[in-house]
């Protein structure tokens, strides 16, 4: 795993005001999502239309009202970075980076510059294309340069394709601006970011497995366990929580980029999962039986003293509405991830 990642993915779950947990799916989700699809995907995608359509050359730029409503966004986003860093909040900071990528797959994605710029279109659709693509290797650059402190080896890379000095050299700027001028050179861009496959991530977990730990899955964590009267503690609902927030925020970056179904639909799967277990967990299923348990009046009236006799066929029928429950569950939180 390359040092860049490693950084990024522990300031991503840094424990500033709470406690934290690492998780080499977690790593994945975050490298493949964040990393890959957001940020490596916008880098490669700027640089690249530079390199194919212009030789090499930043084109011309005459920005409209959307554009400059697109830099708004972006100096919002590194006004919210410069007060996180500055407050150490450095978890919040990174976030921001991630946010002015996703603006930039937005923009990409809502103006279509290689279309614009093909050889039947009009002048005016050229030179629109050609504004879109300059705005976005800016967005590039500012990009490389709040990176710094967080991924330097990425950083450094992304200002070597645009022909520009490391960032300890460089000056940050307050406010988004030009630093890509029509006429410079840009290199084409290499990949930045390799996928972590899950293969990788099997090979790890049983390499780097703590004392103690078996290549089981840990029941105590799914959701059957919690079903059988194995409730998950106050950390460990704290936990869950913390993983459906985050990967409902990788979901909604996945469609805010503009994201292939293909893509959408295993991260949508992974959130249900994680929120039908945080419910679960929460006592959702235990309810459910305790209401089965105090419905049985036949029970009541058979039974007089002594311990109630316990029917061979509980353990089946306890089953029955935790499986209906189920089925409840992951239709609702279908319906909240299509609000998403």
């Amino acid at each position: 795993i390359p040092s860049d990642v490693w950084r990024f993915y522990l300031l991503y779950i840094r424990p500033e005001s709470q406690d934290t947990v690492f998780s080499w799916t977690d790593l994945q989700m975050k490298n493949n999502s964040e990393l890959l699809n957001n940020l490596g995907n916008f880098v490669n995608r700027s640089l690249k239309f530079v390199a194919q359509f212009y030789n090499g050359i930043v084109p011309n730029v005459s920005p409209t009202k959307a554009d400059f409503n697109v830099m708004a966004s972006i100096n919002h986003e590194l006004l919210n970075y410069t007060n996180a860093v500055s407050n150490s909040r450095l978890r919040d900071g990174l976030r921001c980076i991630l946010a002015i990528t996703r603006i930039g797959n937005q923009y990409i994605q809502e103006n279509e510059p290689y279309k614009l710029i093909k050889a039947d279109k009009s002048e005016e659709d050229k030179s629109r294309g050609a504004s879109v693509i300059a705005i976005s290797a800016n967005i590039v650059y500012l990009v490389a340069l709040l990176l710094g402190p967080f991924m330097p080896d990425t950083s450094t890379k992304i200002l070597r394709f645009l022909n520009k000095p490391p960032v300890s050299k460089s000056k940050l700027p307050s406010v988004f601006c030009h630093g890509v001028h029509p006429g410079d050179k840009v290199t084409a861009p290499e990949p930045l970011i390799q996928k972590i496959t899950d293969e990788q991530v099997q090979e790890w977990q049983g390499r780097f497995k703590g004392p103690g730990a078996t290549d089981a899955p840990a029941k105590k964590t799914t959701p059957e366990a919690v079903i059988n009267g194995c409730p998950a503690d106050p950390a460990q609902i704290k936990k869950l929580e913390k993983l459906v927030s985050d990967q409902g925020e990788k979901v909604r970056s996945l469609k805010a980029g503009g994201a292939s179904k293909a893509d959408v639909g295993p991260e949508v799967t992974v959130l249900l999962a994680l929120k039908q277990q945080l419910a679960l967990s929460q006592g959702v299923g235990n309810k459910a039986a305790a209401a089965d348990g105090k419905g049985s009046k036949k029970t009541k009236a058979v039974v007089t003293g002594g311990s109630v006799p316990q029917p061979k066929s509980a353990s089946v029928t306890s089953s029955a509405p935790a499986a209906a429950m189920d089925q409840a569950l992951v239709a609702k939180c279908q319906a909240l991830v299509d609000e998403q």
